[in-house]
């Protein structure tokens, strides 16, 4: 399948914003002499969560959408291998943690079947759960199309109030794993079940872009009613709190996103919208040799997004109390990450060159 170009610079931004946020955290910059300026970039990568479930949604329209109709087995058991491969890499960020002193062996161990929290580990735990969803996702758009996603997604906020009612103590063994699928028992978010809706409406922009005719037509309505919807959601939150108090609590964790509001999700599809825009109109206008290394590291963001965590996890965290030392930390981070996803694909990529070349030489 060819490349789309501007999909790739998007993905390659949302996992930077991702990287760059746990750089944030790291060196607590918004809780340093920088606070100010801090909360302001705290504000701009809480896009790169959702940013990264919207795109789960856009690659398994475009992936696995044109094959599932005729051949639903096999590309289920496709999108389940990817599953395990997100198991893998956030089973490589336990032990990384683990290696570098962030957690303690029970917790490591607890952490493996979701039975504990870890440092930089949630979006692959979310993947995990999440690929497997978009198998009833996917039978839902072949049979009802637009309409079923867009379904779906009103179900998981129809569903949100029944869920908060059973809300309450939870016995310590079950409040990760309650929180982390379903939002109850602790403070965590997104939950696999919100984030579905933002799945399902990345499904609905991926069929928007490779979609033809009514089929792309229908998935542009249904993307275009959710996307209003969530800025009427916005628009009614800054009317009663205020624009200021908005942005506080998007950017607080415990306030928007650790209880799964509406407004976090409403304020994560518009975002992301944006950023996709800027991508799609920007990108035909720059350069694309420069930009080739980029374009390749946005075709490779499983590898770089999980690079990016390890080396969070392991390079050192300095006290920051300059802008400088915080663009050269991020810099350092985000620049090795690339430079290692790039390194480890072109091994691999001669290594399969070789074996091919091998091959052939045994069959002549």
């Amino acid at each position: 399948m060819r490349r789309i170009l501007y999909l790739d610079r998007f993905r390659f931004l949302a996992v930077t914003f991702a990287i760059f946020a746990h750089v944030l955290i790291k060196h607590s910059v918004a809780e340093s002499e920088l606070q100010a300026v801090g909360l302001w970039l705290t504000l701009a990568t809480r896009t790169a969560t959702p940013a990264l479930l919207v795109i789960l949604g856009i690659m398994v329209a475009i992936v696995y959408g044109p094959r599932f109709g005729d051949e639903p087995t096999r590309t289920s058991a496709r999108i389940l291998r990817r599953s395990l491969q997100c198991y893998a890499a956030f089973v490589v960020v336990v032990l990384t943690g683990f290696a570098a002193g962030h957690q303690d062996l029970e917790t490591a161990l607890l952490a493996l079947p979701f039975l504990a929290r870890v440092s930089n580990g949630t979006i692959f735990q979310l993947y995990v759960l999440l690929l497997p969803a978009t198998i009833g996702l996917l039978f839902l758009r072949e049979r009802y199309g637009a309409a079923g996603l867009v379904a779906a997604l009103l179900a998981v906020w129809l569903a949100s109030p029944a869920l908060d009612a059973l809300e309450g103590p939870w016995p310590d063994i079950l409040s990760v794993p309650g929180s982390l699928v379903f939002g109850l028992g602790g403070e965590w978010g997104p939950s696999a079940f919100h984030g579905l809706s933002l799945v399902a409406f990345g499904m609905l922009l991926g069929a928007t872009i490779v979609g033809t005719g009514g089929v792309r037509r229908g998935h542009a309505i249904g993307a275009s009613a959710v996307a209003l919807g969530a800025l009427l959601v916005i628009a009614l939150d800054v009317i009663r709190i205020g624009p200021q108090s908005f942005a506080g609590s998007i950017v607080h964790f415990d306030i928007y996103r650790g209880t799964n509001a509406l407004q976090y999700y409403a304020f994560g599809i518009v975002s992301v919208l944006v950023l996709l825009a800027a991508c799609r109109i920007v990108s035909p206008h720059l350069p694309e040799r420069p930009l080739a290394p980029i374009d390749r590291i946005g075709s490779l963001t499983l590898t770089y997004f999980l690079l990016g965590e390890i080396l969070v996890l392991v390079l050192p965290d300095p006290p920051i109390v300059a802008l400088w030392q915080l663009a050269a930390t991020a810099v350092i981070h985000i620049g090795l990450a690339g430079a290692l996803t790039l390194a480890i694909h072109r091994l691999l990529e001669n290594r399969r060159s070789r074996v091919s070349s091998l091959r052939g030489s045994a069959r002549s």
